[in-house]
C-alpha cells in the first residue's frame, strides 16, 4: 500500500520516501493539485494509497460519508521539511504494523494522526 502526499506537503519528499522504499505519489503528480480533498480522497481510495495530509478535514470527510477508506494520516507539524517528514513517516511505519496489527485511530506523539485502519 502506497502513499498519496497532499499538496501542502512538501514533494521533495517523494525522493526521500522512495529512498527508503516506500511506495508514494504526491497530488501534484497526479493532476490533482487544485483537486477538492473528497477527489483527493477517491483517488487514494482507487489507487489504494493511504493519503498524508495537513488537513483535519479529511477525518471528517471520511466519517460523514460512512466511506471506510482510504486511510488517512494526518501531519500535526506545519513547515515541516522533506528529509524531516520522510524521516516521520518512515518511523511511523514500523508503529502502524506493530505484532502485524494495524494502527486504528492511533496517535504517535503529536505528530501525526492515523485513521481509519491501515
Amino acid at each position: 500500500m502506497g502513499l498519496l502526499l497532499d499538496q501542502g506537503l512538501p514533494h521533495s519528499a517523494v525522493l526521500h520516501l522512495k529512498n527508503a522504499d516506500i511506495e508514494v505519489a504526491h497530488v501534484g503528480d497526479r493532476g490533482l493539485a487544485t483537486a477538492s480533498d473528497s477527489k483527493i480522497l477517491d483517488f487514494g481510495r482507487q489507487e489504494g494509497r493511504i493519503v498524508v495530509t495537513l488537513d483535519a478535514d479529511f477525518h471528517a470527510l471520511l466519517a460523514l460519508s460512512g466511506a471506510t477508506g482510504p486511510s488517512v494520516i494526518r501531519i500535526r507539524i506545519e513547515g515541516l521539511r522533506a528529509e524531516s517528514l520522510a524521516t516521520l513517516l518512515v518511523d511511523a511505519r514500523a508503529h502502524l504494523f506493530m505484532q502485524g496489527r494495524p494502527a486504528e485511530g492511533r496517535r504517535f506523539g503529536n505528530q501525526l494522526w492515523c485513521s481509519p485502519p491501515i
